[in-house]
């Protein structure tokens, strides 16, 4: 939806000023579509931190990520403490990567 949106005479105005594709497509095209790389990469990467059911019905039980690992820490060994370390760790994760994404985003919209 992003390149949709790009509109195709800035590419045709950078190659006839002289660059050639594959500069006007790393110096126009790939700066005006990264809030989109950015939102699709937290997108999945929202999704795959929350996931739970998927690698333990797929692995079998035997694919360690951190969602089964905090399950088997708390319900099988019975260590909430640790398995609550670990559910801190997950969130906070997350948030650094939130804010990362807010700080490429703000930066973004300041040089257009």
């Amino acid at each position: 939806a992003v390149l949709e949106r790009i509109n195709p005479a800035l590419n045709d105005a950078a190659m006839n000023l002289g660059a050639s594709p594959a500069r006007a497509f790393f110096h126009v095209t790939l700066p005006l579509s990264r809030p989109g790389i950015v939102a699709g990469t937290l997108l999945v990467f929202a999704l795959s931190t929350s996931a739970f059911v998927a690698p333990l019905v797929l692995g079998g039980g035997n694919v360690s990520v951190m969602t089964t690992l905090m399950q088997q820490t708390m319900l099988t060994t019975l260590n909430w403490p640790q398995g609550s370390a670990q559910s801190v760790v997950l969130v906070g994760l997350v948030l650094i990567l939130l804010t990362i994404y807010g700080w490429v985003l703000s930066k973004g919209r300041r040089s257009a």
